[in-house]
C-alpha cells in the first residue's frame, strides 16, 4: 500500500511540475510568427523572400487562373484577420463565403 502511495504521489508531482513547463497558445503562437518571418530554418523567412520584390514581380501571373503574390497576400491577410478575430473572441464580420473573393485585385502599378 506504501509503494502504491508513493508511486501516486510521485505521480501528481511529476505532473504538477512538467505543468508550468509547458507552452501557452500566446508563446507558440509568437514562436511560429518569428520562426516564418524572421529567421531561415528549412525554408526562406518571408521577409528575405520578398525583400527585393517590385510592384511589378508581385503582380505577375503565369496564367490568368493562377493567383499573383499579391493576390495570394491578400488571401492571406484575410484568414488571418478572421483568425485572429475568432481567436481574440471578437465577432466575426459577415462573409459570402466566396473564397475566390479574398484574393483581391492588385492596383495598377
Amino acid at each position: 500500500m506504501k509503494t502504491v502511495l508513493v508511486l501516486f504521489l510521485f505521480t501528481v508531482a511529476h505532473t504538477c511540475l512538467s505543468q508550468k513547463n509547458k507552452p501557452t497558445v500566446k508563446s507558440i503562437l509568437l514562436e511560429q510568427l518569428e520562426n516564418t518571418h524572421n529567421n531561415q530554418s528549412w525554408f526562406v523567412p518571408s521577409s528575405k523572400a520578398i525583400q527585393n520584390l517590385t510592384v511589378r514581380q508581385a503582380n505577375w501571373k503565369n496564367k490568368k487562373t493562377d493567383h499573383s503574390i499579391s493576390e495570394l497576400v491578400s488571401h492571406l491577410i484575410f484568414w488571418n484577420q478572421r483568425d485572429l478575430t475568432a481567436f481574440k473572441g471578437d465577432s466575426l464580420p459577415s462573409f459570402n463565403y466566396d473564397n475566390n473573393s479574398t484574393f483581391k485585385k492588385p492596383n495598377k502599378e
